[in-house]
C-alpha cells in the first residue's frame, strides 16, 4: 500500500466550474460481467483482471458552489448514493455513472440538465454513532417498491493511498467523468483532488432495485474502502463524440 504523501497531480488548465466536499464516503466494489454491463454503458468498458467492476458509494456532500456564484443556502448540501462503472476513451480512464441518487432537488435538476448524468431524486437519512456511519436511502419514484439502500459502515485501519498499477488505483484514482445526453452525444469533464486518503472498511449493506436490469452482483464480499473527507473541483464538460 502507498503512503498518504503520494504526489498530487497537476491541476487541469482553465477554470473549475464546481467545487464540493465529500464526507464519510463508503466505496463497495464488485467484479461483474462485462457482457451484462455493455447493454447499459455506451462507451468502451475498462477492465482489470479480466473483469468489469461496479462500485456502490453512499456519502454526504457539503459546500457545493458554482464558480463566481454566491453560496445558496439549502442548495449547497445533500446526501448522495452513486452506482458507477469504469470506462476508457482516448487513453483517459474515467467513471460512468449508472445512477446518482441525491436528496437535493436542485442538484438533481442541474445534474440532469447541465451534466447529462442519470440523477434520481431520493429521500435519505444518515448519521453516526461513534466511528460507525449509517445511511439509508429510498428513491422518490412511482415504482413499487422503489430502489432502496442501507448500510452501516466505518473505517477499519490506517489511512493510505493506492499503489500505482494496483486494483485500488484502477478503481479510485480516476479524474474524468463521462456522460451521454439524450441525443446520444458523449461528454467528459475533469476532476481535481488530492489522492484519495483511504482506509479499509467494514460494512453491512442491503439494497434492492438499484442495479440495471441483467446486472447482478457475484456472491462474494465486496472490496470495502472508506474516506472521511475529500475536497473536489470539477472542470467544464467537453464533447468527445
Amino acid at each position: 500500500m502507498g503512503v498518504v504523501a503520494r504526489a498530487l497531480r497537476d491541476a487541469p488548465s482553465g477554470h473549475w466550474v464546481l467545487r464540493q466536499t465529500l464526507h464519510d464516503v463508503l466505496m463497495a466494489h464488485w467484479p461483474v460481467s462485462a457482457d451484462a454491463l455493455r447493454a447499459h454503458v455506451p462507451l468502451p468498458l475498462d477492465t482489470f483482471g479480466g473483469h468489469a467492476w461496479l462500485t456502490v458509494s453512499p456519502f454526504d456532500v457539503s459546500d457545493v458552489r458554482l464558480r463566481l456564484w454566491p453560496r445558496v443556502p439549502g442548495a449547497d448540501a445533500y446526501a448522495a448514493l452513486t452506482v458507477r462503472t469504469y470506462v476508457l476513451l482516448d487513453k483517459k480512464p474515467g467513471v460512468f455513472y449508472l445512477s446518482l441518487d441525491a436528496t437535493n432537488p436542485v442538484a438533481v435538476m442541474l445534474g440532469r440538465l447541465a451534466r447529462h448524468q442519470a440523477y434520481e431524486h431520493a429521500w435519505a437519512t444518515l448519521g453516526s454513532r461513534g466511528a460507525t456511519q449509517f445511511f439509508y436511502s429510498r428513491r422518490r419514484e412511482d415504482r413499487d417498491p422503489p430502489a432502496q439502500f442501507s448500510a452501516h459502515y466505518g473505517p477499519a485501519g490506517p489511512i493510505y493511498t493506492a499503489d500505482r498499477g494496483s486494483l485500488l488505483d484502477f478503481l479510485v484514482e480516476r479524474y474524468w467523468v463521462y456522460s451521454e445526453d439524450r441525443r446520444g452525444r458523449f461528454y467528459r469533464s475533469e476532476m481535481y483532488h488530492r489522492p484519495w486518503p483511504l482506509q479499509d472498511a467494514s460494512a453491512r449493506i442491503a439494497m434492492s432495485g438499484l442495479l440495471p436490469k441483467g446486472v447482478n452482483l457475484p456472491p462474494v464480499a465486496p472490496l470495502l474502502h472508506y474516506c472521511r473527507r475529500l475536497d473536489v473541483k470539477v472542470w467544464p464538460l467537453e464533447r468527445v463524440a
